[in-house]
């Protein structure tokens, strides 16, 4: 589902929690509000399923005025995760997952299979949560439980307030992977608040920059970190923002092929195949199942076969992780590999293109 904001303005008293705000979010995707405290994020969030009311402009959902639609209808069709998590203490697990598909007059059949399939989904063995009350659970444990009921009637909007704001460093990174992978195989239009930049960087596909009840930039995340001009958003991104950037790329299209060169097959314990980089500055070498062995510069092969590097990144690896290798390795490039198989070749170049 498409969410539009048309004219957004909302005032308490003489304070402008928003003002004037045109922003259009991208169905499927992640999109991320980040501002400081009292920057209108919160408040934009909540308009959309009328916990709060704007004072004038249009909020349009699949292009239909949110006014349009019933009140009770348009919260029952969204999911909503907050930081305090707000599990019911005398609800288990179950009960609590199962709140919003009972509303909607879901069979029981439908419900337990559905609190199972989500259970799973955020890593949680059903058999052993389902019937657990919440305070026999751990901080991270609720929040993935307040990420499975906000995800149980399958909505196609999903609404987050810092969900992962109040869970120990750890466990919120687990968090973070977690709710990427679900994403991935659901695509549901989510609207995500942080005043956190390195989880907006790892989480967002689309970043909208609040301060003061104004937009400063919108975009893709790689149009906000190239953002210079506006002191603000230069601001909250903070010092080294590409290089916290780099830890949320993988290489997707900036891998080099590489060629297998001819009349090699014997070259190196005859259970070798060789390959080099375009350039041919660089020999690799792979068993006769094309596993990664080894690299060696062109110079260094045929002499020193002993002192191969075997440094990879993985396909999904990230960049910061490529260039750390790169630093560690004294070289300009790294070899990348699927499922153990050397696929091509990452260059120092590509990074910074």
């Amino acid at each position: 589902m498409s969410i539009e904001f048309i004219n957004i303005s909302k005032k308490y008293g003489k304070f402008w929690a928003l003002k004037d705000i045109n922003l259009k979010l991208q169905k499927g995707k992640i999109n991320i509000l980040i501002g400081t405290s009292g920057s209108g994020k919160t408040t934009l969030l909540k308009l959309i399923n009328r916990l709060i009311d704007r004072d004038s402009g249009e909020i349009l959902i699949n292009n239909k005025k949110i006014n349009d639609i019933d009140v009770i209808e348009l919260r029952k069709s969204m999911g909503y995760v907050v930081q305090e998590i707000g599990l019911f203490p005398h609800y288990t697990v179950y009960e609590n997952i199962a709140v919003v598909p009972k509303l909607l007059k879901w069979d029981e059949e439908k419900i337990k299979n559905r609190v199972c399939e989500l259970l799973e989904m955020v890593n949680l063995d059903p058999e052993r949560f389902m019937d657990k009350y919440p305070r026999e659970l751990s901080g991270g444990q609720k929040q993935r439980i307040g990420v499975a009921r906000g995800l149980a009637s399958d909505p196609e909007i999903i609404l987050m307030d810092e969900p992962f704001g109040a869970i120990d460093p750890i466990n919120r990174e687990e968090l973070q992977n977690s709710f990427l992978e679900i994403q991935k195989k659901i695509k549901k239009t989510i609207v995500f608040v942080t005043h956190d930049i390195r989880e907006a960087l790892k989480l967002g596909d689309y970043i909208t920059v609040m301060n003061k009840g104004i937009i400063e930039g919108t975009g893709k995340k790689e149009d906000i970190i190239k953002e210079t001009k506006n002191s603000f958003i230069k601001d909250i991104l903070g010092d080294f923002s590409y290089i916290k950037y780099l830890e949320f790329m993988n290489s997707d299209n900036k891998i080099e092929e590489i060629k297998r060169i001819e009349n090699q097959n014997n070259v190196y314990e005859d259970k070798q195949i060789v390959y080099s980089d375009f350039s041919e500055n660089y020999y690799f070498l792979t068993d006769r199942e094309e596993k990664f062995v080894g690299y060696l510069k062109k110079e260094e092969f045929n002499k020193n076969m002993k002192n191969l590097k075997k440094d990879f990144i993985d396909e999904s690896s990230n960049l910061l992780e490529a260039l750390n290798k790169m630093i560690f390795n004294k070289e300009t490039m790294i070899p990348v590999l699927n499922n153990k198989k050397l696929i091509g070749v990452l260059r120092f170049e590509s990074i910074i293109e």
